[in-house]
């Protein structure tokens, strides 16, 4: 059986997106990448 997920896509509202948004990178690739998009980096180029 196949699930939907509904996706939502828009801009970083809270400091805590920041910092889940790194998070989720890692989660992702693995805690062992080398480089990630920092929270604070995110912060810059949003």
């Amino acid at each position: 059986m196949k699930s939907e997920q509904e996706i939502s896509i828009r801009p970083f509202q809270k400091e805590s997106d920041f910092f889940a948004f790194e998070a989720l990178q890692k989660e992702i690739w693995g805690k062992d990448v080398e480089e990630v998009v920092t929270a604070s980096l995110a912060k810059i180029v949003q």
